[in-house]
């Protein structure tokens, strides 16, 4: 299909799982996105999707702003959905982001990092498969609202930037380049879990947060890093090394 004007009636949708649209794109979803009853997109492998047509047409952003009820999104970078055209649609409703990289994606550009802080009701973010993915946006912190991150197969990753005050929880998995966790984590963090990261060797120099209930780093990580965490056995109340 070359664009999705057939599904565009079907507003009682609610979840949406389109995958290897090739060169594919947005028109139809709008509708859907705008005046529908979908709650959850998985988009992935359909390179360039939301870069034509603008958006804006025929459903500006304040209509789309008040009707739109998507909540979660799973895509690529590659889709285009880190425009800001994009990103200031589904700001106000879009409140999880899983997001996926391909195999020569380095970082993501002013511009998408830009973007991607326009979506300031997420709560849950997760980056995936950024296999060359160097480093996660610089302006993470200003997600303001953000309480999950997940960083999962970021293997070129060697250290985190600062990260948002409302953290709640943080999933790191299978990043082998990842040496260190940043000096001081957010006051409100409750669950730290670490799995497949051997290069971590020690906890942050600032310590864990007092708010701390969970601490897993039991899977394939360093024994250095393990016996740190056992020495917090007693203040934490749950520790799995």
């Amino acid at each position: 299909m070359e664009t999705l004007h057939a599904i565009s009636n079907l507003t009682s949708l609610t979840q949406l799982d389109m995958r290897s649209l090739g060169e594919s794109r947005a028109e139809g979803l709008w509708p859907l996105l705008a005046h529908g009853r979908l709650t959850k997109l998985d988009l992935r492998a359909a390179s360039g999707f939301f870069a034509d047509p603008d958006p804006s047409r025929p459903h500006d952003i304040d209509v789309f702003s008040r009707s739109s009820k998507l909540l979660d999104l799973t895509t690529e970078s590659k889709t285009g959905v880190l425009a800001a055209s994009i990103c200031s649609l589904l700001s106000s409703t879009l409140t999880r982001l899983d997001l996926r990289f391909d195999d020569e994606v380095e970082r993501l550009t002013k511009d998408q990092e830009e973007a991607l802080q326009l979506l300031t009701s997420l709560q849950e973010l997760e980056f995936f498969w950024g296999d060359k993915l160097q480093r996660l946006p610089a302006g993470l912190h200003k997600l303001i609202n953000l309480q999950k991150l997940r960083i999962c197969s970021c293997s070129a990753i060697q250290s985190l930037p600062s990260l948002p005050s409302s953290l709640r929880e943080i999933k790191i998995y299978r990043c082998d380049s990842l040496k260190s966790l940043p000096n001081s984590l957010p006051s409100s963090l409750e669950v730290l879990e670490i799995s497949w990261c051997r290069a971590i060797k020690s906890l942050p120099k600032d310590g864990l947060p007092s708010s701390m209930l969970k601490l897993d780093v039991h899977d394939r990580n360093s024994e250095e890093l393990k016996r740190a965490c056992r020495k917090l056995i007693g203040t934490i109340p749950v520790v799995i090394t």
